[in-house]
């Protein structure tokens, strides 16, 4: 069988760019080590909440870049923040039409940590790891010729 991009990992990142590879009409194979049916990673340590830098994926765009440039005293690449803010919002709104389901988790709704408040409730970190998946599919796909 012949394959148009092998990814490497099968957690939410890999598997997002697979399913957006297969998408664009791609074949992709997703290469995993793990190999037990309940193996260590992010995926299960996040337990599937949201967020992303405290912020809601519909931030909008300057205020998430903001927002991860500060939490890390400017030690993040500015391009790859920048990156992840722009595509988080798209990335969520696929994850929607693939069939995810989102609520507001109640206990996040006053976290004094997350200061977006009520606009902070989707918690976690993996909306990055989604948005990482798209950018890197969007980018195999762009480089292809294909549109998006």
């Amino acid at each position: 069988m012949d394959f148009d991009v092998i990814i490497i990992g099968g957690g939410f990142a890999g598997l997002t760019a697979a399913n957006r590879c297969a998408e664009h009409g791609m074949t992709p194979l997703v290469l995993e080590a793990g190999a037990e049916p309940f193996y260590m990673c992010n995926s299960r340590i996040a337990t599937g909440a949201l967020h992303v830098a405290y912020n809601s994926p519909e931030a909008p765009a300057d205020k998430i870049h903001e927002t991860i440039m500060g939490n890390s005293r400017g030690t993040a690449r500015a391009d790859l923040s920048r990156a992840i803010a722009t595509w988080s919002a798209t990335a969520f709104e696929w994850m929607k039409t693939e069939g995810a389901l989102f609520e507001d988790h109640p206990r996040r709704l006053d976290c004094r940590r997350c200061k977006g408040g009520p606009a902070a409730s989707y918690v976690g970190g993996l909306i990055k790891s989604f948005a990482i998946g798209l950018i890197a599919a969007e980018t195999i796909a762009s480089a292809r010729g294909e549109p998006n």
